[in-house]
C-alpha cells in the first residue's frame, strides 16, 4: 500500500543518489528473518545499495533507554568495494524508525569517513 508514495517520494529529483538502507544486527536477523526496510523497498521495486554492514552486536536498540542510545558506540562498517560505487551521487540513508538519531548519525559517520558525500536521512515513522 505505500509502494506509490515511496516510489514518489524516493525516486524523484534528477540528481543522482544512491539509496542505503540502515542494516539490522545478525540478532535481529535471525530472530525476525528479514530487514524490514531492504523488503519494503523490494516489494517497491526501489533499488539500493548494500554500503553498511552491522559491525558489532549488543543490546538493541528498542531495548535501550534514551541515554543508552545516546552513548552508543559506532556500530556500522563500510563495504570497502561498495564505497567506490558513490562518486558523483547523493546518498540517501533509510531507516524505519527515528527515535534519537544516533542510528543514522553513526551510519553518516561511518560513510564519511571514506568518502565526502552528500548525505540525505529519510525514514519511515518518528517515535
Amino acid at each position: 500500500f505505500l509502494r506509490p508514495e515511496l516510489q514518489e517520494e524516493l525516486l524523484k529529483d534528477s540528481q543522482k543518489k544512491t539509496l542505503v538502507p540502515i542494516p539490522i544486527s545478525q540478532t535481529s536477523f535471525h530472530t525476525r528473518g528479514f530487514n524490514q526496510i531492504t523488503e519494503i523497498l523490494d516489494d517497491a521495486s526501489i533499488p539500493y545499495l548494500d554500503l553498511l554492514q552491522y559491525s558489532k552486536e549488543g543490546k538493541k536498540q528498542s531495548e535501550k533507554s534514551k541515554k543508552e542510545r545516546m552513548e552508543s558506540e559506532q556500530c556500522f562498517a563500510v563495504d570497502p568495494e561498495a564505497i567506490n560505487l558513490l562518486s558523483n551521487t547523493k546518498v540517501v540513508l533509510i531507516d524505519d524508525v527515528y527515535t534519537t538519531g544516533r542510528t543514522l548519525n553513526h551510519a553518516c559517520d561511518a560513510i564519511l569517513s571514506h568518502s565526502k558525500v552528500k548525505i540525505e536521512t529519510w525514514t519511515l515513522a518518528r517515535s
